[in-house]
């Protein structure tokens, strides 16, 4: 627990409340001028000196009742709302002791979920090197930053052909991971989800398959939103298009090299529909074609070389500037 405020009174009683039963409980008394409450928001506890005037009886359970009770409740609820708690550092590592709530190296959550389950808004996860076999999604949805402290070289996310590796719908970092061997059904994205929102940075996303041919988006879907940056993006297939990226009203491919992507029926590299933007990628050897636009999207400062058919396919409308696109198979801009 960390003091964080001070209430004043004369004389003082030091009680706990347990927000999650609402439960008051006297510990003990004291008569100091500016008095501390401590909050702990990670187990949902507060304590707060609370002044003679508001004590009344216990009832001998440990829980305050009357007056007293009803003072406490709007006290901390004043409080606990008021002050935000500070951030943690969050440690997961395949060598870990899985000690909740896993704030050292040795009590380190053995897998990545259990580490993103206790954080919160603006808390740090850290993930030691090694592989973590998963057989379910990894789902972020909270604002906080998780990094591969060795590189995704030695920090690996693999979930065996089981299901999709990353999902993401906060405002989150996500770096120093390779992501591998993700496959979804019935859904785009076999390597990472964006739904609206948060960034990968400095990551590997390879293998990733979507199986479905109605569904696009091999190694990485971004609904809406989502930046993927100084990443390489390889390796990947789609049942249908965009093997590596397929991105539908916004998102961000920024300084990427995507390539050896293969789609069945079109567009190995990156796929924008109503929106997004690519820039400063390198975009090779994807099959059939680099990049595609329909409906709104830009590729800038990007080279598409060495794609088995188009560099780029613009369908209806589409913005590129200042590309380099050459030795592609068929057209370079179609």
């Amino acid at each position: 627990m960390c003091i964080r405020d001070r209430l004043y009174g004369i004389g003082c009683w030091l009680t706990v409340l347990d927000r999650a039963t609402g439960y008051a409980r006297e510990v003990m008394s004291g008569g100091a001028f500016g008095c501390h409450p401590l909050i702990d928001k990670r187990r949902n506890l507060a304590v707060v000196y609370l002044p003679y005037s508001q004590k009344h009886k216990s009832d001998g359970m440990g829980r305050v009742y009357n007056d007293s009770h009803a003072v406490v409740l709007q006290m901390m609820d004043l409080v606990y709302a008021a002050i935000p708690a500070q951030p943690e550092t969050i440690h997961a590592s395949p060598s870990g002791n899985h000690v909740p709530p896993f704030v050292s190296w040795e009590d380190a959550a053995t897998n990545l979920q259990a580490a993103l389950d206790v954080a919160m808004n603006g808390d740090a996860v850290l993930a030691g090197a090694g592989t973590y076999n998963m057989t379910t999604q990894l789902s972020v949805n909270a604002a906080i930053a998780m990094t591969g402290v060795s590189g995704p070289a030695a920090t690996v996310l693999d979930t065996q052909a089981s299901n999709r590796c990353l999902y993401v719908n906060a405002d989150a970092l996500i770096s120093g991971f390779t992501f591998t061997n993700g496959a979804i059904t019935g859904a785009g994205g076999g390597g990472i989800y964006f739904d609206g929102a948060g960034t990968v940075s400095n990551c590997v996303i390879r293998s990733c398959r979507s199986l479905d041919q109605d569904r696009d988006g091999g190694a990485i879907f971004m609904n809406g939103g989502g930046t993927v940056t100084h990443s390489i993006i390889r390796d990947n297939q789609s049942a249908r298009f965009a093997a590596s990226v397929y991105a539908i009203g916004g998102g961000l491919v920024s300084d990427c090299y995507v390539s050896n992507n293969v789609a069945e029926d079109g567009c190995g590299g990156i796929f924008f529909v109503s929106g997004g933007l690519a820039r400063r990628c390198e975009i090779r050897n994807n099959e059939p074609c680099g990049g595609d636009i329909l409906n709104g999207g830009a590729f800038e400062n990007c080279i598409l070389s060495d794609n088995y058919a188009n560099g780029i396919t613009i369908w209806n409308e589409g913005i590129v500037r200042n590309c380099t696109i050459a030795g592609n198979g068929n057209a370079g801009i179609t």
